[in-house]
């Protein structure tokens, strides 16, 4: 959601136009966000042994929120820069996730 969100806020950019779909299109990127914000919570317990679970999202939680602070670094970017980086995050989060392999259920 955030990767078609971004693309399509690249392509139509800001015209007079369409000046009505960036809402639209700021709503659905936060929905896919919150969506992937409560997959991770959901896929830790079947990920993750109960005696790591909550040091592994303790660690995610850390990455995330250092990754946070420099957003308003790159929301003051030039151009459609700030739009490219979202889909650079969104995509290589969509290729990383395909590596996670599902353990084994004893």
């Amino acid at each position: 959601m955030q990767a078609t969100g971004s693309l399509l806020m690249i392509w139509l950019g800001y015209n007079p136009t369409t000046e009505w779909m960036i809402p639209v299109l700021l709503l659905y990127m936060n929905c896919g966000v919150l969506s992937g914000f409560h997959i991770c919570f959901l896929s830790n317990e079947l990920l993750f042994p109960t005696l790591f679970s909550s040091t592994s999202m303790g660690i995610c939680n850390v990455f995330s929120r250092t990754v946070t602070i420099t957003a308003p670094v790159f929301a003051e970017l030039e151009g459609k820069t700030p739009m490219w980086i979202v889909f650079g995050i969104a995509m290589a989060s969509i290729m990383f996730s395909r590596f996670i392999a599902k353990p084994e259920l004893i």
